[in-house]
């Protein structure tokens, strides 16, 4: 459908897509939730290769989605539509009195533009909405996307992050030295405190992360890792770190890091499937040879519920002896269990 081009073809199409938002129960308020903002942002990054009003059909849309990303796509473009049918149908309602309180032809003329144009977008949009919310997912099962936990190289080889950490340039160092802590790349991006400080058992470092993943019910917003100098990683960290009240900040851009682990993977310095979210999985495993406990370890990965270390490295994985002697955490962690959690923690002590 095109632009309209009299009042009778525009009057036509509001009620066109009038009909269709009762049909499809999209009205002026949000039917599909109200996403976080960094959420929002992702959906609307999704939609833009995806949706097109200013074309017939409104683009590919669920086209050529696998199983893995279907669910995702499926949900920012519902959010992307439903927002586009009320911001053209405002847009639409505000040209039409226009047109109606219109002196001149002139007026008139460009109020029936902006009108038209906004119902038909309005219109396209509502049965693109109606489109997606009717597809279904594809029947066949994509390739599983490789676990970062299976990329975990076996106990038998040694502390492989010691030996990454010395291989790696001077400007790699610090870097890698709070990913050993399980920092996300993300949280390397924003920068990353260390600074000294004196324990019962003797010197430490503290580890202060402001988290990237934080929402009204998820992650945590400030965390610290208390970590002595006695193990391996309480001995790098104090490297990097500050004097007490005067910390050191670690900061390196998400995308360097990628560059960082492609460099030493290519001069098999590394093995060959590890990335620097690897370490982050690490760390949550040997949280978990250490048998600490799981509101701790969720503190400790600024998560906000327990459940979400059942999807990081498991007891197996984890070579204990972090030296991690205290952890707080902006807000206590939800304590839901699973069997999966009881799994990582059923294992006896080494």
């Amino acid at each position: 459908m095109g632009i309209v081009g009299t009042k009778q073809e525009l009057f036509e199409i509001v009620r066109e897509t009038t009909r269709l938002c009762s049909e499809h129960g999209v009205g002026m308020r949000d039917s599909v939730g109200k996403p976080s903002g960094k959420t929002t942002a992702d959906y609307a990054k999704i939609a833009r290769s995806r949706l097109n009003l200013d074309e017939e059909g409104a683009g590919r849309l669920m086209d050529g989605v696998n199983r893995q990303s279907w669910v995702k796509v499926r949900s920012a473009l519902l959010h992307v539509t439903e927002r586009a049918i009320r911001e053209n149908r405002r847009i639409c309602d505000v040209a039409q009195r226009a047109l109606k309180a219109a002196s001149t032809p002139q007026e008139a003329s460009e109020a029936l533009q902006t009108a038209s144009e906004a119902a038909v977008k309005a219109n396209r949009a509502v049965k693109a909405f109606a489109a997606v919310r009717a597809s279904e997912g594809p029947a066949e099962r994509s390739q599983p996307k490789a676990s970062k936990r299976r990329s975990l190289p076996p106990l038998a080889k040694g502390e492989w992050r010691q030996a990454i950490y010395d291989r790696a340039t001077p400007a790699m160092r610090a870097a890698i030295a709070v990913l050993w802590a399980g920092a996300r790349p993300a949280e390397v991006e924003l920068g990353i405190q260390l600074e000294k400080t004196a324990t019962e058992s003797g010197e430490a470092v503290i580890v202060r992360i402001h988290g990237a993943k934080l929402t009204e019910k998820s992650g945590q917003e400030v965390r610290e890792i208390v970590v002595s100098d006695q193990s391996d990683l309480g001995r790098v960290l104090m490297s990097h770190a500050g004097p007490k009240g005067r910390p050191c900040i670690v900061k390196r851009p998400a995308a360097r890091l990628n560059k960082d682990f492609s460099k030493l993977r290519a001069a098999r310095k590394i093995p060959k499937r590890i990335s620097p979210y690897s370490l982050r999985h690490a760390f949550c495993a040997d949280l978990k040879g250490d048998r600490m406990d799981p509101s701790d370890i969720a503190k400790a990965m600024g998560h906000a519920s327990a459940r979400s270390q059942g999807h990081y490295g498991s007891v197996r994985q984890g070579r204990g002896r972090l030296g991690v002697v205290a952890v707080e955490a902006s807000r206590e962690p939800r304590t839901e269990w699973n069997r999966g959690l009881e799994a990582n923690h059923a294992l006896p002590a080494p």
